[in-house]
């Protein structure tokens, strides 16, 4: 349950978001809040929970930010939260995987948008660490002990990053008469490309004869979405053509590109 009270005013009536304990909320001066909490779980699978609300507005439903899995409900109940003067919400919490190593999980999200979750190894299990957040980036950092002492992992998210999509596309001869190419989708932003979209433009009168992954055909293209490649990571499909028997004397034709190669991203 959660209830507000406005300054100088009285206590608005609660609102049921889901079932949960240990609730943990954090909002700028504009009144934008974020809100977690350790959902319904086993002892050692807690999930956490969040939804992030604009001033003024209605509690939209909540997020499974985590499954949870290998993480007691103490872990769960100890995310860090803040919310950004631009109404972006973090959440920070601990996945340990071991004595003095854990993950970091870094969560951002506005009201009504996907959550975009980046995962740092860190040097430490210890649940000391510090979130902070400005206009739309977010800074945490963990202690470490070495043995000089503690020292501090930092791992930040930059609002502002966007995906760099780039695609590349080589192809070698096969017995048969067959081509055999591959496309690569690269991501070098530092942000997750979010439904990144190879399209490939069949033509020079030739033909389609398998693709890893299908793609989706229209006309004489053949279309993949991928649903999400993060920083510095690639996409790759590959397929294989051949010369309509119509064109056979264009056979040297297809060792170069038959294809066009267009890359769009939603960041």
């Amino acid at each position: 349950m959660v209830a507000e009270k406005p300054l100088d005013r009285p206590w608005g009536a609660p609102s049921d978001l889901a079932p949960g304990e240990v609730p943990r909320v954090a909002s700028n001066v504009a009144g934008d809040l974020v809100l977690t909490w350790a959902g319904p779980g086993t002892p050692d699978a807690t999930p956490i929970l969040a939804v992030v609300r604009l001033s003024g507005t209605p509690w939209p439903p909540p997020t499974v930010l985590t499954d949870g899995r290998d993480q007691t409900w103490m872990e769960a109940s100890l995310a860090r939260l803040a919310v950004g003067g631009g109404g972006r919400a973090f959440v920070a919490w601990l996945d340990p995987e071991g004595p003095g190593s854990a993950s970091l999980n870094l969560a951002a999200a506005r009201a009504g948008e996907p959550w975009d979750r980046v995962e740092h190894p860190v040097r430490s299990d210890e649940t000391g660490y510090a979130l902070a957040a400005s206009f739309s980036n977010a800074l945490a950092v963990s202690p470490v002990e070495t043995t000089e002492g503690y020292q501090r992992d930092a791992h930040d998210h930059d609002g502002f990053a966007r995906p760099v999509m780039g695609a590349r596309l080589g192809g070698v001869r096969r017995s048969g008469g067959t081509t055999g190419w591959t496309a690569v989708l690269r991501n070098t932003g530092r942000a997750h490309a979010v439904n990144a979209r190879l399209t490939l433009t069949i033509c020079c009168g030739t033909r389609l004869v398998s693709a890893s992954p299908a793609g989706v055909r229209s006309g004489t293209s053949v279309t993949w979405t991928v649903p999400r490649i993060g920083p510095g990571r690639t996409a790759v499909v590959r397929l294989v053509t051949r010369p309509s028997t119509r064109l056979s004397g264009f056979v040297r034709a297809v060792a170069a590109a038959p294809v066009a190669v267009v890359t769009t991203v939603r960041g």
